[in-house]
């Protein structure tokens, strides 16, 4: 492999690709994505054709193989959306590359985490940033504990199997907490909500609740 950029792609709103990575994209030799599907709807939308691409695995026999067969080529490799190692696959590939002496190239675009922290009205001079949480309440509230209690905002992405989950351990714990949603940002039915309290956040979560979220904790 000659060099390995390492790509942000749009995570909803397909206009938010940038003009260095529709360039880079285009001048790849070959492409390593984690979802061939969604590679394949984004260089159409970009009307990019003829692009060999690899599906990509986590694991030293995959990168053992890959780096022979992408000897002496410009190799970019993009996950499902937003930028790649942020709570996304990509960093075992990183390392080998570096392992191996070979140039890495970020080109930088849409994440999840800067999106909402550019439209969140709660303001911090820190935060932690826990990515996914745990299936469990036990486990959520031992997670975000360790920050909460020390007065440090988090940031974390949740499955609606989470949200009701994380609303009972904040109602139990953090009382005066302040909860800022993104609710498919970026994408049609976009949405950002602001909760004073737990409680008020709860009651919301008892709804019909669709797409992906995002969210900010800011403890009292």
């Amino acid at each position: 492999m000659k060099e390995l950029f390492i790509l942000s792609t749009p995570i909803g709103n397909l206009k938010d690709i940038t003009l260095r990575a529709v360039e880079v994209l285009k001048e790849a030799d070959v492409i390593l994505c984690e979802s061939p599907f969604k590679m394949r709807k984004l260089l159409h939308a970009l009307k990019i054709q003829g692009k060999k691409f690899f599906t990509y695995r986590e694991n030293p026999y995959f990168f053992k193989k890959i780096f022979k067969q992408l000897e002496n080529k410009k190799c970019v490799f993009i996950t499902s959306a937003g930028t790649p190692l942020i709570s996304d696959p990509g960093f075992g590939l990183v390392d080998e590359a570096f392992k191996r002496k070979i140039k890495v190239t970020p080109i930088p675009g849409v994440s999840a985490l800067t999106t909402i922290l550019s439209a969140c009205p709660l303001k911090m001079k820190e935060f932690a940033f826990l990515g996914f949480l745990p299936r469990s309440e036990g486990k959520i509230k031992k997670t975000i504990s360790k920050f909460l209690d020390l007065k440090i905002p988090v940031v974390v992405f949740l499955s609606k199997r989470q949200i009701k989950k994380v609303g009972g351990v904040l109602v139990n714990f953090y009382k005066e907490a302040k909860i800022f949603v993104a609710r498919e940002m970026t994408k049609a039915y976009e949405e950002f909500l602001l909760f004073k309290n737990p409680i008020a956040f709860e009651k919301w979560s008892e709804g019909e609740i669709l797409g992906e979220i995002t969210m900010v904790i800011l403890p009292k």
